[in-house]
């Protein structure tokens, strides 16, 4: 993560991990409340799935947290540039 770019080439790359898993915890079925029943939550497949998410999305989590430190000018430029060009 030497530039810019690569910062948000790496972080991009990470949603769309975390995202793929996130969708495959998402097609579990669910019970009337709209948790996972107790049953599903037993299996291998699933704990192996939530641990991998769980990784992952820590993962992102370090890299978004190194990014905003060390790219923390460059990161309110993109956003202040986005932001005028939805105002036009």
């Amino acid at each position: 993560m030497n530039t810019f770019q690569d910062y948000k080439d790496l972080a991009a790359k990470q949603n769309i991990i975390v995202d793929a898993l996130s969708d495959k915890l998402n097609s579990y079925p669910k019970g009337p409340f709209g948790l996972i029943p107790d049953e599903v939550r037993a299996t291998d497949e699933f704990i192996s799935v939530k641990n991998q998410f769980n990784r992952e999305f820590k993962r992102l989590r370090e890299i978004n947290g190194q990014g905003v430190k060390k790219y923390k000018k460059e990161i309110q430029q993109e956003r202040k540039e986005k932001m005028l060009k939805f105002q036009k």
